[in-house]
């Protein structure tokens, strides 16, 4: 067994007295719980302490869920210990050293993730409690996401606190309420209501969090008088302002705070996005629609749905592209790159035919755009930021049709190793 040894700044809690805390609270939470940082087993640990006066609404279930949970982005339950004189639940759990707020504000000089690394592995994380245990969080928000340095240089998000999750029945798709609980601001519309909730009431808070660390934590996608935004969100009358993140980001947000659920995506969904791709698969997804678009079987349809606001999203490309350098204008009117429209669909059988034929265009040429998926890809998006979410966007009720499932509904979790050090900074 083991048995601490204490500092006069330390006391042992518990029945068995092995869990060390030190007098003050490292921080509070609801409902008059409090956080230590504290010893156990020899490891610095977080240690959460909840008064049995307010067991009606600890339950344990919170509890039965840290229990059950095993996923990396998940923080790890390590043990519970009751102290029945003094009142007193401890749950032990593996320490991190920061909130997501506190991380983005103050962010280490070391750590080394990005914005688009944290959204990831937090939809991986809520993907496991979705798809796996059927819990809805119900307060999913940057306070309740901790961040936790793996090795001395590397961070990842680990959701917490699942003081207000509820299990889903297998036999229904909704939680009924009792109360209404969460946090103003992130709590969606159906739980301001007191409807049932489902999956989707976690996306809603999820759309807000995305906004948060993509404007680095300085803004909320509403524009509204913080004491009256959850009765504007109930209403549906609140004003979303979503002009401060990248335009590739701008519509998968939008979706996810949507008043009606019934319009927000699921977490797959969520997943599946291009805001999370790569250049290869961006470049791969773009020569596909092209081919798509060429054939006899798609032309019309295609052309007609892709060409309906050209003027808006490709405007004068070749113009653009021309003024770039020379270089760039004696190849892309070379008879076999030169196109006779200036439209949507023209603008990608350029991007498809460089993707096939980069290897044989000059070398200067190739410096210049790149030589390979992700140069190409970035100066592609670059340039005309609105084409390939406006493409997405426009093809996605048609995915199924044209074979683009696997664009739009995603995996389980993302294809990518969690421990990286990325270098693309978005």
């Amino acid at each position: 067994m083991y048995f601490p040894k204490i500092s006069p700044e330390m006391h042992l809690v518990g029945s068995h007295k092995a869990i060390e805390i030190p007098w003050k609270p490292t921080y509070k939470g609801m409902y008059g719980t409090k956080v230590y940082f504290g010893i156990y087993d020899h490891k610095d640990v977080a240690v959460k302490a909840i008064e049995q006066d307010i067991d009606e609404r600890f339950d344990r279930r919170e509890l039965d869920l840290l229990r059950e949970c095993d996923h990396k982005n998940i923080v790890r339950y390590l043990c519970m210990d009751e102290d029945e004189r003094e009142g007193v639940f401890y749950i032990v759990l593996e320490k991190c050293e920061y909130t997501l707020t506190k991380f983005i504000k103050d962010t280490p000089d070391e750590a080394q993730v990005y914005p688009l690394t944290i959204l990831q592995l937090i939809c991986e994380g809520l993907a496991y409690l979705h798809l796996e245990k059927d819990v809805v969080h119900r307060d999913l928000k940057p306070c309740n996401i901790l961040m936790a340095c793996i090795n001395g240089r590397s961070w990842i998000p680990k959701i917490s606190d699942f003081g207000i999750s509820r299990k889903i029945d297998p036999n229904k798709t909704k939680v009924t309420q009792t109360n209404v609980a969460g946090t103003t601001g992130y709590m969606s519309p159906e739980a301001l209501l007191h409807k049932t909730l489902d999956y989707r009431a976690d996306i809603f808070s999820l759309g807000v969090v995305f906004y948060y660390v993509l404007t680095n934590g300085t803004k909320q996608p509403f524009k509204c008088d913080p004491t009256d935004l959850d009765h504007e969100i109930k209403k549906g009358t609140v004003k979303i302002d979503i002009n401060d993140v990248k335009e590739e980001a701008k519509n998968i947000i939008r979706s996810m705070i949507a008043h009606d659920r019934e319009k927000r995506p699921g977490i797959r969904q969520v997943m599946a996005h291009h805001l999370f791709w790569g250049g290869e698969r961006t470049m791969t997804f773009i020569q596909k629609v092209s081919d798509l678009e060429i054939s006899n079987e798609h032309h019309s349809t295609l052309s007609k749905i892709l060409e309906a606001k050209k003027k808006e999203i490709v405007c004068d490309w070749k113009k653009k592209l021309y003024s770039e350098s020379e270089i760039v204008e004696k190849v892309l009117k070379d008879k076999k790159m030169k196109t006779k429209g200036d439209g949507v669909c023209d603008l990608l059988r350029v991007i498809r035919n460089l993707m096939h034929h980069i290897h044989e265009k000059p070398a200067e040429f190739q410096n210049f755009v790149g030589k390979t998926p992700d140069r190409l890809c970035r100066f592609f998006t670059s340039r005309f930021s609105k084409l390939l979410p406006f493409v997405y966007d426009e093809l996605q009720s048609r995915s199924k049709e044209l074979g683009l499932q696997k664009y739009y509904e995603g995996r389980n979790y993302f294809n990518l190793m969690w421990i990286v050090n990325l270098t693309r900074s978005t």
